[in-house]
């Protein structure tokens, strides 16, 4: 009898565990909202980033406790998100309500204030803490599509590749539903094609890569940045004649760049 109660005992001391945790680490687990922003998929875009967010806080968890502890995590790991979510949905409406007291100009200060300092933990690999700001952010304005683009650049530096797709996909679709891009926007949409080839570059698939970054140029076709990435993406793919192309552009646009020689060189070898 005492050992079948061994097993319950350490279900219940787990999920007291990551109870407490939850509650203790709330400020830094706060979510996106998770009412939708122009249509269903895109909540599930954001539901999805959230309980990877909770999973890898309950992994962290996991590896600091026993295996009998281990097994309890697993068991109730269900019942513990729907739990979070819950939490997460009246702390979302407490906060709202906090919110609604505050003028236009006092909420645009403190998103302004937590981008500076997002953009701060970037420059310094803190991409924790870039993280939790962006989410921030995202929280109390769910369509700052800037944000969504923070949190995508934290997770391509910690190489994070399948959520950093996820995210630039998301701002792209987002920006689509827009017949004319304003410039801001159209930047957005470029920066995040770019994002993603580096990405495909980075995996080892350079036809992807090759079609975002063109679809990058397109919108910002004087950008010096993307002109040099698609000159080296041409020499890999052994395109010459594209890559040369790309070279003269670039020496257009950027006629300082001090790879010029280095990539013109390269280009011959093809």
């Amino acid at each position: 009898m005492v050992y079948n109660f061994v097993p319950i005992a350490f279900i219940i001391i787990s999920l007291a565990v990551i109870i407490f945790i939850i509650f203790k680490r709330l400020p830094e687990l706060k979510s996106l909202d998770t009412s939708s922003i122009i249509e269903e998929r895109e909540s599930q875009i954001k539901k999805r980033i959230i309980s990877e967010r909770f999973i890898r806080k309950t992994d962290e968890v996991k590896t600091k406790v026993s295996p009998w502890v281990k097994k309890g995590l697993k068991i109730s790991s269900n019942f513990l998100k729907k739990i979070y979510f819950k939490v997460i949905e009246l702390e979302h409406k407490y906060r709202e309500k906090d919110d609604e007291k505050k003028s236009p100009a006092e909420k645009k200060e403190e998103i302004d204030t937590l981008a500076t300092k997002a953009a701060d933990s970037i420059k310094t690999k803190d991409f924790i803490e870039a993280e939790k700001k962006f989410l921030n952010i995202i929280s109390k304005d769910n369509k700052n599509l800037e944000a969504y683009q923070g949190l995508g650049e934290v997770y391509l530096e910690k190489k994070d590749y399948d959520q950093a797709i996820e995210t630039f996909l998301f701002i792209i679709k987002t920006l689509k539903v827009n017949k004319e891009l304003q410039n801001g926007q159209k930047h957005l949409m470029a920066l995040s094609n770019f994002d993603l080839a580096q990405i495909y570059k980075n995996q080892g698939n350079m036809d992807k890569a090759k079609r975002y970054l063109d679809q990058a140029v397109k919108l910002e076709p004087n950008n010096p940045r993307y002109l040099d990435f698609s000159v080296e993406i041409c020499i890999i793919l052994k395109d010459k004649k594209e890559a040369q192309n790309c070279l003269n552009r670039l020496k257009k646009a950027n006629p300082e760049n001090e790879k010029i020689k280095d990539l013109a060189d390269k280009i011959k070898e093809i």
